[in-house]
C-alpha cells in the first residue's frame, strides 16, 4: 500500500518537474507554423504575430532611450536577469544556487519593415528578438 502511494507521489513529482521544464515550448508550435508580419499589418488586438524588421529606440514618450545592461554596461532596449550564488550545502549535496536577485528591463521600441513600422511597448509581456547579423557592406 505504502510502495504505490509512495510510486504515485514519485510520478506526479516527475510529471511537474517535466512540466516545469518543458513550459517555455509550448510557444514552439505557434512560431513555427506562423507567418512573418509585416510590422504595419499588425492589429492593436494582436497577441501572437512575428514581424520581422530593424529595431530602434522610440524617442516619444515616457520609457524611450535606451537602457544600460547591467553588467556591460551597452545600451539595449530590454534585458531580463537572473543572479544566483553556488554557496556549499551541508544537506548531502556539495552545492546548492542561493537566489540573490532578478529583474526585467524594457524600453519602447519601433519595429521598421520594408513597407512601414510598428511601436511595441513590451512592458509587462516576454519578448525575444533573434538579432541576424548584419550584411556587410
Amino acid at each position: 500500500m505504502w510502495l504505490a502511494v509512495l510510486g504515485v507521489v514519485f510520478i506526479g513529482l516527475g510529471l511537474a518537474i517535466g512540466w516545469y521544464g518543458l513550459r517555455p515550448l509550448v510557444v514552439v508550435p505557434r512560431v513555427l507554423g506562423a507567418t512573418v508580419e509585416e510590422p504595419s499589418a499588425v492589429a492593436a488586438g494582436d497577441e501572437f504575430v512575428v514581424c520581422r524588421g530593424t529595431v530602434t529606440a522610440d524617442r516619444n514618450g515616457d520609457r524611450t532611450g535606451t537602457v544600460a545592461a547591467p553588467f556591460s554596461g551597452t545600451d539595449c532596449l530590454g534585458f531580463e536577469f537572473e543572479i544566483t550564488e553556488r554557496q556549499p550545502s551541508f544537506i548531502g549535496f556539495p552545492w546548492a544556487d542561493a537566489y540573490l536577485d532578478d529583474g526585467v528591463a524594457t524600453r519602447r521600441f519601433r519595429l521598421d519593415g520594408d513597407h512601414g513600422s510598428l511601436a511595441v511597448d513590451p512592458d509587462g509581456r516576454r519578448f525575444r528578438w533573434i538579432p541576424t547579423p548584419k550584411p556587410s557592406p
